[in-house]
């Protein structure tokens, strides 16, 4: 599709990336990706929140796809301007908001049909909060992220093939765990292929299943298993994962305070547990 639109791919300064960590982005991969991203979603006259937009190729796909508007947020400022440049030739309908996430939240009154998320979550220290905030203004959400815990494992002074076999470590990444990453180990990307590092965390995808559980939401596999059929190289057990979470059920409680809001307790004696 991006024959049609090819400044969405030009732009973007992911092309220049090397990192064995994450991915480079050509044609294929993204057209890979935004295909699995919606195969099972139907983009027709819907509202698309694209968090970390970058230069805003998700932009063009849905809104080539019959979206009835796109909004991006990204904070880069230069990313920003090629977001709106690129856009401003083929569409009208959509609005880039340069701000970080957490202020675009404190800020936004709208609820979207549906939202993406790539390579946020992990801009929080407190994983919990970014979903707290999501689950408020859709009941379609994609994250897209990646897995911890045998890159922390492998990169620090704990040594992962040391102590567990491989098997183990991706057992582990089933588990509700959040890897925090100290001394400038998490990236985001800035502009002219740039990433800041900072101190940060990173949920395991069994963290990101539980949490949005409790949040009254199930998370359709479909996504995951369609992105490593399309993605193989960047998308697999050792690497990243995407997944789309759909509101089924109410709110569970999480937390006491929440809980005993949502009457989601059972009382017991002091010694009968």
């Amino acid at each position: 599709m991006y024959d049609k639109y090819p400044e969405f791919i030009s732009t973007d300064p992911r092309t220049q990336r090397k990192s064995i960590r994450s991915y480079t982005i050509t044609q294929e991969f993204t057209e890979g990706r935004h295909k699995a991203f919606f195969e099972t979603v139907d983009l027709k006259d819907k509202t698309v929140l694209d968090l970390g937009c970058c230069v805003a190729s998700l932009g063009a796909w849905v809104l080539d796809k019959g979206a009835k508007h796109y909004h991006g947020v990204e904070y880069d400022e230069t990313l920003c301007k090629l977001a709106n440049d690129n856009l401003s030739k083929y569409f009208k309908n959509y609005t880039i908001t340069q701000d970080f996430i957490e202020n675009f939240f404190e800020n936004n009154t709208e609820h979207f049909d549906i939202i993406v998320a790539s390579g946020i979550i992990y801009g929080y220290f407190n994983p919990s909060e970014f979903i707290d905030e999501v689950v408020k203004i859709s009941n379609n959400i994609i994250i897209e992220s990646r897995h911890p815990l045998y890159r922390w494992l492998k990169e620090t002074k704990f040594n992962a093939e040391g102590y567990f076999p491989i098997n183990h470590i991706k057992s582990l990444e089933k588990l509700p765990i959040v890897v925090y990453y100290p001394g400038n180990a998490s990236m985001m990307l800035s502009d002219k292929a740039s990433n800041l590092k900072f101190n940060g965390s990173c949920p395991t995808k069994g963290f990101v299943d539980h949490y949005f559980n409790l949040k009254g939401f199930e998370n359709n596999e479909t996504l995951n298993e369609t992105i490593q059929n399309y993605c193989p190289d960047v998308y697999n057990s050792d690497k990243r994962y995407a997944c789309l979470y759909v509101k089924t059920k109410n709110n569970t409680g999480v937390g006491f305070k929440d809980a005993f809001n949502n009457k989601d307790y059972t009382v017991g004696g002091y010694y009968n547990e």
